[in-house]
């Protein structure tokens, strides 16, 4: 108590304390003994080996505090830290140094994890570096404060940082973490991860594809840095997508950017499809977005529960433990979708397929909300959506499918789905007359590309044993109850004789 005290009235302290832990090596022995807090615009200096004590008791032993709000504090090493410290001793905020061209770590963490960098000239002697982390999602950029409570302010300055705004050539942005680091002059960089980072994911199994991204302040998006995955870590042994490190491969100026993050190089498609389900729309709904009845049904107690499986109902298999959460990483979602890319020719090839997720909006997202990504492929494709009680589309011809971001949007016009024969009727539907947006036609409950006969002996039996608070095939308007309402919708689709062009028989 009489350190935080002494911290401040004066802002500024150097303590000569015993030795346990080295942290690194020069000049006098000094410790902390953890429970220390460094306030704002405060600062701790030491000059020599430091060691973080981790033997004694209280809420935080071996972990030196500081202030991250405003003008953080600040705990300055005046000459060279060789190690990185470990889960039990290190900073919990801002670490500065300054007077040096060797490679310097700084010992950051939060929330109980150690997440060190690294900087290393060419550096001007006596220019600081300093820099903390954050165990936070970017697009929050929320944190806890210094008595250990989420704090909602974003940090730092310029914060939050979307993680949907980044140049072409960014694939993923981690959602998990981010450093602010700040130095005026040209130096190389390194970040540390661990199993938490989501490393295998970030790179689609391949250290090559990991990348340093930062947010670019004039840019105000996420660039890819050149960097490299360490093959050696900084943190010792080789590195693996469950623990090591990647540098830049060039010096790069850290005032350019507000915060760095781990993220990936585009090795694939991302696709993004906006499509439109006629169960889903009306009732309530504005033109142009669907309702979530099933995943926000409310039973006869007035209680909100979902009736969407974890589990998506095609193949390839997908799993969604919060399809419950209108909060949840895929935001409020309508239903299960798939998505498939076949060749354009004929016979068409199968290409992938996966399943995925429909939000309320039209947009097609995949279990962490994000756009999914498809390989790449050579020649001309079709991508082509599914659904389980819907006619199924096929896009137009897409001529290039090369890495990158892709989009195709079912929704703005008729023309947007691939029609063979002039003759035929109308492969979708528009919601309302006159507001050129289209949706998929409902009520092909055996899933066969057809609405014909074969759907009305199912749905009859659903309809006639009063189906309800069910994720039922008959429930063609999508609320969890089959009644008079989806009588409506089937009759009126039943006698349009209304059918699909998309390859059958591959599910």
């Amino acid at each position: 108590m009489t350190f935080q005290v002494l911290l401040r009235l004066y802002g500024w302290c150097c303590c000569l304390l015993p030795a346990a832990v080295p942290i690194h090596a020069t000049y006098a022995q000094q410790a902390s003994f953890g429970n220390i807090s460094i306030h704002s615009c405060a600062q701790i200096s030491i000059a020599g080996t430091h060691y973080f004590e981790t033997s004694r008791a209280g809420s935080q032993p071996g972990i030196v505090q500081t202030s991250r709000k405003g003008v953080p504090g600040v705990l300055h090493f005046r000459t060279p830290v060789s190690a990185a410290g470990s889960n039990e001793s290190h900073v919990d905020g801002y670490v500065s140094q300054s007077g040096s061209t060797a490679l310097l770590a700084f010992p950051v963490g939060d929330k109980g994890r150690l997440r060190p960098f690294f900087v290393q000239g060419p550096r001007a002697i006596g220019v600081t570096a300093k820099g903390a982390y954050f165990a936070a999602d970017p697009q929050l950029a929320q944190s806890d404060d210094m008595a250990g409570q989420p704090d909602p302010t974003p940090l730092p300055a310029g914060a939050p940082f979307s993680t949907s705004k980044s140049d072409g050539s960014v694939g993923l942005v981690s959602k998990t973490e981010y450093w602010d680091i700040d130095c005026v002059s040209s130096a190389q960089l390194a970040l540390s991860w661990d199993e938490n980072s989501g490393v295998a994911a970030l790179s689609e199994g391949s250290l090559a594809n990991l990348r340093i991204v930062g947010w670019h302040n004039a840019q105000q998006r996420w660039v890819v840095i050149p960097s490299a995955a360490d093959v050696t870590s900084k943190l010792g042994g080789a590195s693996t997508t469950a623990k090591g490190t990647i540098s830049t491969t060039s010096p790069i100026v850290a005032n350019d950017y507000a915060v760095f993050t781990l993220g990936g190089k585009f090795t694939k498609v991302r696709l993004a499809v906006k499509v439109f389900l006629e169960g889903g729309t009306g009732m309530g709904a504005v033109v142009g977005t669907m309702r979530n009845d099933l995943q926000q049904y409310e039973n006869d107690y007035g209680q909100k529960i979902s009736l969407l499986p974890e589990t998506a109902p095609y193949l390839p298999t997908a799993v969604y433990a919060r399809i419950d959460d209108p909060n949840g990483p895929a935001g409020a979602v309508a239903d299960w979708i798939k998505i498939e890319i076949w060749t354009a020719g004929s016979p068409q090839t199968l290409l992938e397929e996966q399943s995925l997720l429909l939000k309320t909006d039209g947009s097609v997202v995949d279990i962490d909300g994000q756009l999914p990504r498809f390989n790449a492929q050579d020649g001309v494709v079709r991508v082509i959506v599914r659904h389980r009680n819907h006619l199924g589309v096929s896009s137009n011809n897409i001529s290039s499918f090369a890495t990158g971001d892709i989009s195709y949007d079912f929704t703005d016009g008729l023309d947007k789905a691939f029609k063979d024969n002039p003759g035929d009727p109308p492969l979708m539907k528009e919601i309302a007359p006159g507001s050129n947006k289209w949706c998929l036609w409902a009520a092909d409950i055996v899933n066969d590309a057809t609405i014909d006969s074969a759907d009305l002996t199912p749905f009859d039996n659903a309809f006639k044993n009063n189906v309800f608070e069910q994720y039922n095939l008959s429930d063609v308007n999508l609320d969890g109850v089959v009644d008079s309402v989806d009588v409506s919708i089937m009759e009126i689709n039943f006698l349009k004789n209304l059918f699909s062009n998309i390859p059958y028989g591959d599910e």
